[in-house]
């Protein structure tokens, strides 16, 4: 089996970006993967979609090893909470 099969919920006639990966934080685009990873930023919306493309393309070719280290939960860069300062 690909490491990366379809779920079983995947839309297979879907040729669209999926809106709800995409999104902007201080007038910057970002766009999440399915391995929980947020990536960016971006200048522009289709730039965050150009480069979703771009590591789809990645997660397509790699290996189930390196699959394996962009996964969120193996990630050990230390990520510091947003806090608002009013």
């Amino acid at each position: 089996m690909n490491a990366l099969s379809r779920r079983n919920d995947d839309d297979r006639t879907a040729s669209h970006p999926r809106d709800e990966r995409y999104f902007t934080l201080d007038n910057h685009w970002y766009f999440t993967t399915r391995e929980g990873l947020v990536m960016g930023p971006f200048d522009s919306r289709a730039q965050a979609v150009g480069e979703a493309a771009n590591y789809i393309r990645f997660t397509q070719a790699a290996t189930a090893r390196v699959l394996d280290l962009v996964r969120r939960d193996k990630v050990t860069i230390p990520i510091e909470p947003i806090t608002e300062s009013w």
